[in-house]
C-alpha cells in the first residue's frame, strides 16, 4: 500500500487573514487544519486514478530540487491522454461516496485553483522508499498538521479513497512508500514567480568530495599533537551523523534542515561577552536516510580560525529548523567556559530565539589546541568527532 501526506500549507486565501494575537494565530491553525483534512480527502479520491498516479511517479522521479520532490502549482498542468492532473483530481474527487461538501466538479476545481495561488511551494514528494514505489497501487492521504511538534503529536490522520479514516504513528517510518504533500524547504519562489533552491544549500559535488576523503581514512590516530589546530587555517564542518533522526525531525517531514550558529567571545567588548559570528542555515541532505545512523559527509566553510580575533574557543551549536506559520519565538541559552587566551577561562552564556517549532539539538565548544575526544565509536567510523548528546555527532577538519 502506497501512503500520501498532506504537511505544512500556509494560509486558505477565503478563510483567513494575517492574525494580530497568538490566539487568532491559534484560531487560524485550526481552521487551516481542517482545510487540510478536506483537501486529502480529495486527494486520496484523486489518486485513484491509474493515470494521475504514474504522472505523479514520473515527475517525482525527476528530482528537480535533487530530491524526489515536485511543487503542485507545476505538476496540476501535467497532462496524460490530454486531461491535466488537477481535472483529473477534480473528477475523481467528485464521486458521490466522499464526505466532502461541493457542489460537484466544477467547485472542486475552483478549490484546486485557489490552493495553487495561495500556496505556490505546496509540495510532493517521496521521502523514503521511492524505489519501492509501484504506482499500480492507490495511495492513501495523510494529514501532517501545521502544529506537527517531534515528540508530542502521536498520530497521523489518513483517509483511504473511500474517505474511511485511518491513523499511522508518527515516530515510526512506514516501510511501504509515503508521498508526502507540503512546504518545500529547498526552493524559495522570486518575484516574478519563478524559483530557485536556496543559496546555503549544500551542493551534491561537495558531498562527493568528502566522500571520497572518508573513505581513503584507513585507521584512526590516537596521538595528538602539541596544537592540533594551525592558527588562522579555515576550519570546515567536514560531517554530521544523528542517532536517532526522530528525535529531531519525523519522517512525515522528510529530511532534517539544519541550522548552525558559530558562537566566540565578542573582541568588541574586551572578550568578556558572547556574540554569534556566523550562522548557516538550510543545511538539508537529499534524504533523510543520508544522514540517520550514518555520516552526511559535507564541506561547509565556516571561517579561519584566528586566536586574535576569536580566542582560542568556538562553541558550534546546532538546531533542526522547521516551517512554521507563524513565528512563535522561544528564548534559548547556551554557554560555558570559553578560554580568551592561555590565561583566561571565563563562563559566558548567550540568550538568542528560535521557533517554537524548532527543535534545539544542543551544542559544543571546541578548543583550537585540543585533539577531538575519543569514544567508543573511533575504530568503526575511522576518524574522531565531536558529540552534542547521545543522538547528533559532528565532524571538524581544518585546511585551507
Amino acid at each position: 500500500m502506497l501512503l500520501v501526506i498532506l504537511a505544512g500549507c500556509r494560509k486558505e486565501k477565503h478563510s483567513f487573514s494575517p492574525p494580530g494575537s497568538r490566539s487568532t494565530a491559534e484560531a487560524a491553525l485550526r481552521q487551516q487544519n481542517a482545510a487540510l483534512e478536506e483537501f486529502a480527502e480529495m486527494l486520496a479520491a484523486g489518486l485513484t486514478d491509474a493515470s494521475l498516479r504514474a504522472l505523479l511517479h514520473d515527475e517525482l522521479a525527476r528530482k528537480f530540487d535533487r530530491d524526489f520532490d515536485v511543487l503542485y502549482t507545476a505538476f496540476r498542468h501535467k497532462t496524460a491522454a490530454g486531461i491535466s492532473a488537477q481535472q483529473r483530481l477534480a473528477a475523481a474527487a467528485a464521486q458521490p461516496n466522499l464526505r466532502l461538501k461541493t457542489d460537484g466538479r466544477a467547485a472542486l476545481q475552483e478549490r484546486l485553483d485557489d490552493i495553487a495561488a495561495v500556496f505556490p511551494l505546496l509540495n510532493l514528494s517521496v521521502p523514503v522508499h521511492f524505489e519501492r514505489w509501484d504506482a499500480a497501487e492507490s495511495p492513501w492521504v495523510a494529514v501532517c498538521p501545521l502544529d506537527f511538534r517531534e515528540g508530542i503529536t502521536g498520530k497521523i490522520k489518513t483517509f483511504d479513497a473511500a474517505g474511511k479514516v485511518h491513523f499511522l504513528r508518527a515516530d515510526t517510518p512506514p516501510e511501504r512508500p509515503v508521498v508526502v504533500v507540503g512546504m518545500n524547504e529547498r526552493v524559495r519562489i522570486q518575484p516574478d514567480g519563478s524559483y530557485r533552491l536556496k543559496a546555503d544549500y549544500l551542493p551534491e559535488a561537495g558531498m562527493d568530495i568528502q566522500a571520497a576523503r572518508r573513505d581513503a581514512v584507513a585507521v584512526v590516530t590516537t596521538a595528538c599533537p602539541d596544537s592540533f589546530r594551525t592558527d588562522g587555517t579555515y576550519e570546515r564542518l567536514t560531517g554530521m551523523y544523528f542517532g536517532d533522526l526522530s528525535h529531531y525531525e519525523s519522517w512525515v517531514q522528510g529530511a532534517p534542515e539544519i541550522h548552525l550558529r558559530l558562537i566566540a567571545p565578542n573582541k568588541d567588548n574586551d572578550f568578556r561577552s558572547l556574540t554569534i559570528v556566523k550562522e548557516i542555515d538550510h543545511m538539508e541532505p537529499r534524504k533523510r536516510k543520508d544522514i540517520n545512523e550514518r555520516w552526511w559527509f559535507t564541506d561547509v566553510a565556516l571561517l579561519p580560525w584566528y586566536r586574535e580575533t576569536y580566542g582560542k574557543t568556538l562553541m558550534l551549536d546546532f538546531t533542526e529548523d522547521d516551517p512554521s506559520l507563524f513565528f512563535h519565538p522561544q528564548k534559548m541559552t547556551v554557554g560555558g567556559g570559553f578560554d580568551v587566551n592561555d590565561d583566561l577561562d571565563t563562563d559566558m552564556s548567550l540568550t538568542f530565539e528560535i521557533s517554537t517549532q524548532d527543535d534545539h539539538i544542543g551544542s559544543a565548544i571546541i578548543d583550537q589546541l585540543k585533539c577531538p575526544p575519543t569514544h567508543a565509536q573511533d575504530g568503526s567510523f575511522g576518524f574522531r568527532f565531536y558529540d552534542v548528546g547521545p543522538d547528533f555527532f559532528f565532524r571538524l577538519e581544518s585546511y585551507d
